[in-house]
């Protein structure tokens, strides 16, 4: 019988595996380390993207809201639901809606008529209005508003002459903004104290201001400006936007920034100034609405 001897098998000796371990810590703990801060960049910049994006979007929501800025609400027709005896006193006459009127606005009552009237409205309240109706109107009779726009739909700082600019650091401005034939009054301020800048929205139909909210986050110190451009009759027409979002994030010892900016051309200063224009060479009826007392108030707070 044979015997077969199995051959003695060779491994690592405990002191070589101490050695082997010693000599692979260090690089594990290298690739970890750079696993971890690769990571961490990719963190950051995603973080940093996507307050940018968040800081695009809310430009783009600024420049559409300034764009509506002094944007008259939407043609209104009604009637009157009693009769209206003429005075020339101020009086409230009912109607069958007076959803869409403003006070200052300025409505034709019995348009086509010997007793069509152009009326200011002084007051507006649940289906009346308040004005001087000098003339007598019957049941029923039809009463139109088509709005104008309004000429200081950017409140501009004071003194600022035609032609010219100024720039700030708080648009104030008021319009059917979300075009649903509400006027609202909208504040953007920069806020230093907390490197922000922020908005507030007000339907003037409200009694108070309605508290500023933080808008945009990271903003650099000093570097929001609205910058307010007037045309030949002194009306804004057009603002321009810029600032510079900071990321908490670096980029070696500095923090990532972004500038943006935008120039807005404002539609209802740009026909409201046409509009005047004509008033002023060939006269007519002067229908521009003033602008809401409300919103003068606010604007000066």
């Amino acid at each position: 019988m044979r015997f077969i001897q199995a051959k003695a098998e060779h491994g690592f000796s405990l002191p070589e595996l101490l050695i082997s371990i010693l000599i692979f810590l260090p690089i594990v703990a290298t690739t970890f380390s750079l696993f971890s801060v690769s990571m961490g960049e990719h963190g950051s910049e995603q973080s940093s993207s996507e307050m940018t994006q968040e800081a695009r979007s809310a430009l783009e929501m600024m420049t559409q809201e300034i764009s509506q800025a002094g944007g008259a609400h939407q043609d209104v027709g009604t009637t009157t639901s009693a009769d209206v005896t003429g005075s020339a006193t101020a009086q409230s006459i009912s109607l069958a809606s007076s959803n869409g009127f403003t006070v200052g606005d300025y409505v034709d009552i019995d348009l086509g008529n010997t007793n069509h009237e152009l009326i200011q409205i002084t007051n507006v309240g649940t289906n009346s209005i308040t004005g001087i109706f000098r003339l007598a109107h019957l049941n029923g009779t039809p009463v139109r508003l088509y709005p104008y726009p309004y000429l200081s739909g950017i409140i501009p700082p004071a003194g600022l002459a035609a032609n010219s600019s100024a720039t700030t650091t708080t648009l104030r401005f008021f319009g059917d903004i979300n075009n649903d034939g509400n006027i609202n009054y909208i504040e953007y301020a920069y806020d230093a104290a907390n490197a922000s800048i922020t908005r507030s929205a007000t339907p003037i139909t409200n009694g108070t201001k309605s508290a500023a909210i933080p808008f945009i986050s990271n903003i650099r110190a000093g570097s929001p400006q609205f910058t307010l451009y007037t045309d030949n009759l002194a009306i804004v027409a057009s603002v321009g936007i810029s600032f510079v979002v900071t990321s908490p994030w670096k980029t070696g010892s500095q923090h990532q920034e972004t500038p943006l900016s935008s120039t807005v051309l404002i539609p209802g200063a740009v026909s409201g100034s046409a509009l005047l224009a004509n008033y002023y060479k060939y006269s007519g009826i002067y229908r521009f609405p003033p602008t809401p007392s409300r919103v003068i108030t606010w604007a000066s707070q």
